[in-house]
């Protein structure tokens, strides 16, 4: 289903079958189906990022091995949430 969809390169159809991948299959299988589909797991991240779901983000990206990318939006978050505090 995300293969079709990103053969039309269609954003919500890309995000709706990816959530509906994330809600279905297991967690293991999940990340095998988003690591291989780079389109899929961006339109997942920025989803993420847009909805404040920082550690759901952070704990994807680290288990996909990508732990700089997870520091950065960690740090991100971080440094906005002080921004508003003051």
């Amino acid at each position: 289903m995300i293969d079709e969809a990103v053969k039309f390169q269609c954003g919500d159809a890309i995000l709706t079958a990816t959530l509906h991948a994330h809600r279905t299959l297991s967690a293991s299988r999940f990340l095998e189906v988003v690591s291989t589909r780079p389109i899929a797991l961006r339109h997942l991240a920025n989803y993420l990022e847009a909805r404040g779901r920082i550690g759901q983000l952070t704990d994807l990206l680290v288990s996909l091995g990508k732990h700089e990318e997870a520091a950065l939006v960690h740090y991100k978050s971080e440094k906005a949430s002080s921004l508003f505090s003051m």
